[in-house]
């Protein structure tokens, strides 16, 4: 029986220093058909700052380190392996036949599985996210549960627990913020081998900046300590790329990126009008290159053959010595 306690702050129009306390709704979440991309900044270090109401969180220094990750969602019905997970109804896609399981309602989100070509975790005791909804002070704890096996029997048994810590506004190198609420998520749990001496465990910390009306968070942090026969510690932090360009050191205006046709058969043709790009990637939704061009001189447009490329959803990225640019697109045959 899966132990789940929450407590919900009550805050009834609570206006302080001119900002209401915002509430986080499932929308937050996103849904069928959804597509995340996240640029990676470079987190050695990072301090994510205090809790508190009215707070601001100026991370607008932050440089990204060139690399990303994305995925779409889909239904677990489309993946293939989506009988191996029946409590879910979300699988994100993050490509090379690689997905995560999720439940996700008006009232929870909840992993329950992941399938990779090489092994299958999925949960008799689902690690639940977040709960809904979700302002400043919520709180709430649970239990996960599964076994697996990657060439071992193998053991997950832990616990996670979240809190809303704070709210205010969110300084990034692309804009700035408000309305901004901060979830913190905990994760303690160990895999146990059959048949070994020792255990690995895992100690992370996770903190979401979270607004409603974006889906996903803005911005992310995570710390992880991994014990175990060769300890490690892990930092990683990432921006929502479908909030608009964040720059690597200043910012930069008067940008058009457009790609064309969308969706593409043959060819994807990236203008760049206005962009002192140095080279220009195509990438599937996981943040895999798949294709590149070196760009020299005043060149408007980079044009990619991509007919050899599966139907799907793509990202086309543009870099310059101060700036990522990231749009979508979608490839059909």
């Amino acid at each position: 029986m899966k132990n789940l306690y929450f407590s919900l702050a009550l805050c009834l129009l609570t206006i302080t220093a001119g900002y209401a306390q915002p509430t986080i709704t499932a929308a937050t979440a996103g849904t069928i058909g959804d597509v995340f991309s996240f640029d990676y900044v470079n987190a050695d270090g990072f301090d994510p700052g205090p809790g508190g109401e009215n707070v601001t969180w100026d991370f607008s220094g932050i440089t990204l380190d060139g690399t990303s990750s994305g995925y779409t969602f889909v239904t677990p019905g489309s993946t293939g392996h989506g009988d191996l997970f029946p409590g879910a109804n979300v699988a994100a896609d993050q490509g090379a036949d690689n997905y995560v399981y999720y439940k996700i309602n008006a009232s929870e989100w909840s992993l329950h599985g992941v399938y990779t070509p090489v092994t299958t975790l999925s949960y008799s005791d689902p690690e639940t996210y977040l709960t809904f909804p979700l302002t400043y002070g919520s709180t709430f704890s649970d239990n996960l549960y599964c076994e697996y096996f990657t060439g071992i029997e193998t053991i997950r048994d832990g616990s996670v627990s979240v809190e809303a810590d704070g709210y205010g506004t969110l300084k990034l190198p692309g804009g700035n913020y408000e309305n901004v609420l901060r979830v913190v998520l905990h994760e303690l749990y160990s895999d146990e081998f059959t048949g070994l001496p020792f255990t690995s465990d895992y100690d992370f910390t996770h903190y979401y900046f979270l607004r409603e009306g974006t889906k996903g968070p803005l911005f992310q942090y995570s710390y992880m300590v991994v014990g175990g026969l060769t300890p490690t510690t892990v930092e990683s932090a990432s921006v929502n790329a479908n909030i608009g360009a964040v720059a690597i050191s200043d910012h930069q205006s008067n940008i058009t990126l457009s790609l064309f046709p969308n969706p593409a058969q043959n060819t994807i043709t990236v203008n760049l009008q206005n962009i002192a790009a140095e080279q220009v990637l195509i990438t599937d939704i996981s943040g895999r290159t798949l294709l590149t061009k070196t760009i020299s001189g005043n060149t408007s447009s980079a044009a990619f053959d991509v007919h050899d490329l599966p139907a799907g959803m793509y990202l086309a990225r543009v870099i310059t010595t101060s700036q990522i640019y990231t749009e979508q697109f979608q490839i059909i045959h």
